[in-house]
């Protein structure tokens, strides 16, 4: 099938979710047009925060903690050049 569809001249590229649990139906976005399906929006920006050297925290449990904050969200953006095939 996607050699097939190469000689139509599609391009095609999988991206494989494994959060998504579907078992008979995929996503399927057009990326050659300007306008894109999904927009990623970056709410805030990533932040590294660590209880490192010097802490409370390193010298009670003899560790250091690191972690990163961040705000993100995906909203649809160009929807007509999205679809939802149901494979039987």
């Amino acid at each position: 099938m996607k050699g097939f569809l190469r000689e139509l001249g599609f391009n095609i590229e999988f991206a494989v979710n494994p959060r998504l649990t579907w078992t008979e139906q995929i996503a399927v976005f057009r990326t050659d047009d300007g306008g894109k399906a999904l927009i990623r929006q970056n709410e805030k920006p990533i932040e590294m925060k660590a209880k490192a050297e010097g802490s409370e925290f390193e010298f009670d449990n003899d560790a250091w903690q690191f972690g990163v904050d961040a705000r993100r969200t995906t909203q649809y953006g160009f929807w007509q050049n999205a679809c939802m095939a149901t494979m039987v």
